[in-house]
């Protein structure tokens, strides 16, 4: 897991409680339209990259991308989400 991603979801979990978010409407929240994950190969070096868009419910959606040796999907989740 990745820090920023846990830090969300612990974030995400007191607003549940706040807000009074049923579990069906964080699932909702915690589900992602589209994942898409690849190898990049830049000049022989490998890179794993990620796209995630959470939601287009309000319209075109803005999501997480990253490609590096050190990026998990975890964070790029947590990019995707903290955008919508």
């Amino acid at each position: 897991m990745n820090a920023f991603y846990d830090s969300l979801m612990q974030r995400l979990e007191a607003i549940k409680t706040v807000a009074g978010f049923s579990d069906k409407e964080m699932e909702v929240l915690l589900n992602f339209k589209r994942i898409s994950q690849a190898e990049l190969d830049v000049d022989g070096q490998k890179y794993q990259s990620y796209r995630v868009l959470h939601s287009e419910a309000l319209g075109p959606g803005k999501g997480g991308i990253r490609f590096h040796p050190d990026v998990n999907i975890d964070e790029v989740k947590s990019l995707a989400l903290v955008m919508s």
